[in-house]
């Protein structure tokens, strides 16, 4: 019933509940299952370099420092990709952004034609409010289905 299913991933710890039903959801269907991954942007990052957060004191971030965050973060991602691969996901589709999902999602499922939008709160990307707004643009701006899972 559904040839494409997409979700948004965190890579920032194990895979959870969310992507474990969204990686069986695939595989019943033999679908194919494109992974959205968040890469944080410098200037996110940056504001992490506050410390104390009360102080107001700053502590600027390094070439050495970006590269070895990139490269932490490539791991990561490897290691979640690796993961899913493991499930026994033949058809997997994996794609970094910046910036904001509500916008970059609504892009994705245009472009790639997708038949399922899977969102969850289980991570701190998806914060509730957010999670609220990007379900809101998907549904106002697409004609995909959408199953948001807790």
């Amino acid at each position: 019933m559904y040839k494409k299913i997409v979700t948004v991933v965190d890579v920032f710890g194990e895979p959870n509940g969310v992507l474990a039903e969204v990686i069986t959801m695939s595989q019943r269907e033999n679908s194919e299952l494109h992974l959205l991954i968040n890469k944080p942007e410098i200037e996110a990052l940056e504001q992490l370099n506050y410390l104390p957060y009360d102080s107001g004191m700053y502590m600027p971030y390094e070439y050495d420092m970006i590269k070895e965050n990139d490269e932490n973060y490539q791991k990561d991602v490897d290691k979640v990709i690796s993961k899913v691969k493991a499930e026994g996901v033949d058809k997997l589709v994996s794609t970094i952004y910046s910036g904001s999902t509500k916008s970059f999602i609504n892009k994705y499922i245009e472009k790639n034609s997708m038949d399922l939008i899977v969102l969850g709160s289980y991570d701190e990307l998806l914060s509730k409010r957010e999670l609220e707004s990007v379900a809101k643009h998907v549904i106002k701006n697409t004609t995909s289905n959408l199953l948001i899972l807790r």
